[in-house]
């Protein structure tokens, strides 16, 4: 037997991301995150959740190791004193979102333990 599931919404998406529609779109444009599917010629489109989170956690996994080697990588002689934002290297729409989550999930796995 299969079992139900609620498909996410291109709204969901965005407040489990903590973006903006337009940020979300640019998102999926750029092909930072998988694109929804519409059922059956509907307008609305969806993610199915397995995907949607499957990606979602293989990008916060990914982003919190590059995290790690950048902090090991920030300390010049000063290791109380992280990297600052004028020299960190630029990054896209999609790398800060994910650098946000990965940042938030940190934050409530540490007050979870």
């Amino acid at each position: 037997m299969i079992s139900p599931f609620k498909p996410i919404t291109r709204e969901e998406a965005a407040e489990i991301l903590s973006v903006s529609l337009s940020t979300l779109d640019n998102m999926i444009a750029s092909r930072a995150m998988p694109a929804p599917v519409s059922l059956n010629g509907s307008r609305r489109k969806y993610w199915h959740p397995e995907l949607f989170y499957g990606w979602l956690d293989r990008e916060l996994r990914q982003d919190a190791s590059k995290t790690g080697e950048l902090q090991e990588a920030s300390f010049r002689g000063n290791p109380s004193k992280p990297l600052g934002r004028k020299s960190a290297p630029a990054m896209g729409i999609a790398e800060r979102a994910r650098a946000r989550n990965a940042a938030r999930i940190g934050k409530l796995n540490e007050e979870g333990a």
